[in-house]
């Protein structure tokens, strides 16, 4: 707890409150997002704009972001949120007194936004905007909100300021992602999220998932194509079609979850250990010659939850210590000994 201007604040409350409200689906009605936009041009001196609501994220990235993307740049798509910060800019500085607002910055607003701001830039945030930011720059609202927070419930604000900040807040709501023009506004409802240890994953559906089914899928917070994802989780692909994969972490996700693919290519198993750890060869196949590598190392490594996992280790290493408990604390980053004295004291 830290005590700002008599009142007991809870960084964690706000940083929990903000992170759990942008990982959830939208709850307003089109009609409420609509007119919240227009509430929020009326209150910046601009013109009402035209308001186009998607619940359809193939819909919604069908638009051509590049021509979007030079009128927002021509326009008031930075003018909306400049009159809108300024205003809230200056309830702070106008009602609150130079200690005391720094004391809340200090202490509480600086670390609520920027937690709040990493834990969605690690899932949904930079998921979906990056696929239009370097056109248009839409913005998920969470940091800004709960830093305004904070200022509203420390009550440093006057009470007309406050009520400002507050109307501000509602009209800002709604609009998670939104990219706004001189003439119309973007605005693209928030999906229904899923994450397991924090990443964007589900074998199941779509990891970001918009009402009528159209999203975004990932394994293990990695990015794929439906039918990628469709094709690793069958775990029937073979190395040959797993090493097609450009992008090396959609390999390593699919190679992960297709442990069986390497092994079958003619693997010679060299070294076991009693800490599930096996360490394979393959020499003189086809696939050596495909990958102009004569001799292709990997581990084999079983973890507790009863997943398999396979992995590269460097050929000078192996051809050095063919040994599967000195490769692994290898590829952990320790020393044998380290690796060793690890593994006995869990």
């Amino acid at each position: 707890m830290i005590e700002v201007n008599g009142h007991k604040i809870d960084p964690q409350y706000y940083i929990d409150k903000w992170t759990n409200w942008a990982l959830e689906a939208t709850p307003a009605t089109d009609e409420r997002v609509i007119q919240n936009v227009k509430n929020l041009y009326k209150k910046a001196k601009l013109k009402e704009p035209e308001v186009k609501v998607f619940r359809n994220y193939e819909q919604f990235m069908q638009i051509d972001w590049a021509s979007v993307g030079d009128s927002v740049r021509a326009s008031v798509g930075d003018s909306v949120w400049a009159s809108v910060w300024a205003s809230v800019g200056a309830s702070v500085r106008d009602s609150v007194g130079d200690s005391v607002r720094d004391s809340v910055w200090a202490s509480v607003g600086a670390s609520v936004r920027d937690s709040v701001r990493d834990s969605v830039g690690d899932s949904v945030r930079d998921s979906v905007r990056d696929s239009v930011w370097a056109s248009v720059g839409a913005w998920y609202w969470a940091e800004d909100l709960a830093f305004g927070d904070v200022f509203v419930d420390t009550n440093v604000l006057s009470k007309e300021k406050a009520q400002e900040l507050e109307e501000y807040k509602k009209l800002l709501e709604t609009q998670r992602i939104a990219i706004r023009t001189q003439d119309i506004v973007y605005v693209l409802v928030a999906p229904t999220i899923r994450r397991e240890d924090g990443r964007l994953h589900s074998d199941q559906r779509p990891a970001l998932e918009w009402e009528n089914g159209t999203g975004q899928y990932y394994i293990d917070g990695v990015n794929l194509p439906k039918e990628l994802w469709e094709s690793i989780l069958s775990q029937k692909m073979t190395f040959a079609e797993i090493m097609k994969i450009d992008i090396s972490d959609q390999r390593t996700v699919a190679l992960k979850y297709n442990p069986q693919a390497i092994l079958n290519e003619g693997s010679t198993l060299v070294h076991k250990d009693n800490r599930n750890n096996e360490l394979y060869l393959i020499e003189g196949k086809q696939i050596n010659k495909d990958l102009e590598a004569p001799k292709i190392w990997f581990l084999k490594m079983l973890c507790p939850t009863g997943r398999t996992f396979i992995e590269g280790v460097p050929p000078d290493e192996a051809e050095k210590n063919p040994n599967a408990t000195y490769l692994q604390a290898l590829l952990c980053g320790l020393t044998l000994q380290e690796y060793l004295e690890m593994e006995l004291e869990s």
